[in-house]
C-alpha cells in the first residue's frame, strides 16, 4: 500500500510542476543551443562574439534552473496543501490508510523532486562553468591535449587548499567527500520538506490560524530559523567527524588540532553533528505532524 501510494504521490508532483518544467526546459535548451553554437564563422569578431554570448547564456542557463528550484517548492508545498487540507483533503483524509502512511509517502515524493531540481541546478553550473572554461582556453590558444578544463579545476582546488594552508586531498578522497555532502544535501532537503509539511499542517490548526493562508510560509520561517540556531549550538558541543582516505572511512569526535593534522596529510573530513541532528529532528517533525494531522487539522480552512 506505501508503494502505491509514493507513485501517486510522485505522479501528482509530476503533475504539479509539469507546466513549470515544460516552459523552463524550452528556455534552458535555447540557452543550451546559444551557449554550444559555433561562432567562430562570423568573422574576427565572431570569438570575442561568441564569448560574451556564450557566458549571458550559462548564467541564464544556470539561473533558469534556480528559478525551476523555487518553483518545484512552491508546487510541491501547494499541491501538499491542496491534497491534504483543502478540498481534496476531505477524501484524502477518509481513505482506509493512516495518516503516517500519506505522510510518508508525500515527503518523499517532495523530497525527491526537490532534489531532482537541485541536482539539476548543479547539473547546469559545473557543466557550464566546465564548458566555459575549456572554450576560453581552446580560444587563448591554450594546448588543451595537456592541460584541459579538469587539470585547470584541480590545480584551482590545489591552489585554494594551499591559501589556507592546507594540502590537497587525492582525487579519491574528493569523490568521497563529494558523495557524503551529496547525502548530507539530501538530508537536508528532507527536514526542509517535513519542516514545511509541519508549518502547513499547523497553520491548520485552530489556535494557530490568525496569519490566515500565509500561516504556513510564516510557521517556516519562524521553525528553519529556530532549527538552524538549535543545531548550530549543538554542533558546538559535539564536534563528531566523518573522516576520508582514498580507501576507507572512520568516525571520530576531533579537536581544531587533529583537523590540522588530518589536512596537512591530505585526509578529508566533515562534520556530521548536523546530518545526525538533521535526521532526528526530521523523524520528531514527522511524529507531530502526524498527531496533529489525526487530532487537532481542522480541513479546508
Amino acid at each position: 500500500m506505501r508503494g502505491k501510494l509514493i507513485k501517486h504521490a510522485i505522479k501528482a508532483n509530476a503533475s504539479a510542476v509539469a507546466g513549470n518544467y515544460f516552459v523552463l526546459g524550452a528556455i534552458a535548451v535555447l540557452m543550451a543551443i546559444l551557449m554550444l553554437m559555433d561562432w567562430s564563422a562570423m568573422g574576427e569578431r565572431g570569438p570575442g562574439l561568441g564569448m560574451v554570448v556564450k557566458a549571458i547564456a550559462a548564467g541564464g542557463l544556470v539561473l533558469t534552473a534556480l528559478v525551476a528550484l523555487v518553483l518545484t517548492c512552491v508546487s510541491v508545498f501547494g499541491e501538499f496543501n491542496r491534497s491534504m487540507y483543502g478540498a481534496e483533503g476531505q477524501l484524502t483524509l477518509t481513505l482506509p490508510v493512516r495518516s503516517s502512511s500519506l505522510l510518508l509517502a508525500k515527503w518523499i515524493s517532495g523530497t525527491f523532486w526537490i532534489l531532482l531540481s537541485y541536482f539539476a541546478l548543479c547539473l547546469c553550473f559545473f557543466g557550464s562553468a566546465v564548458y566555459l572554461l575549456e572554450h576560453a582556453m581552446k580560444m587563448f590558444g591554450t594546448d588543451t591535449t595537456y592541460y584541459n578544463a579538469y587539470n585547470l579545476l584541480r590545480d584551482t582546488i590545489s591552489t585554494l587548499f594551499a591559501a589556507v594552508g592546507r594540502t590537497a586531498p587525492d582525487i579519491n578522497v574528493l569523490l568521497n567527500l563529494l558523495s557524503a555532502y551529496a547525502f548530507a544535501v539530501g538530508v537536508m532537503f528532507a527536514v526542509f520538506v517535513i519542516v514545511v509539511y509541519f508549518s502547513i499542517t499547523l497553520s491548520k490548526c485552530r489556535p494557530f490560524q490568525k496569519f490566515g493562508k500565509n500561516g504556513g510560509m510564516v510557521y517556516s520561517v519562524i521553525f528553519m530559523l529556530a532549527l538552524l540556531l538549535i543545531t548550530r549550538m549543538l554542533k558546538g558541543l559535539f564536534n563528531l567527524y566523518m573522516v576520508f582516505s582514498d580507501t576507507s572511512y572512520s568516525f571520530a569526535q576531533l579537536t581544531q588540532e587533529d583537523l590540522q593534522g588530518l589536512s596537512a596529510n591530505g585526509y578529508g573530513y566533515m562534520g556530521i553533528m548536523g546530518m545526525y541532528l538533521g535526521v532526528l529532528i526530521s523523524i520528531g517533525v514527522f511524529l507531530l505532524t502526524t498527531y496533529l494531522i489525526d487530532r487537532k487539522v481542522n480541513v479546508n480552512t
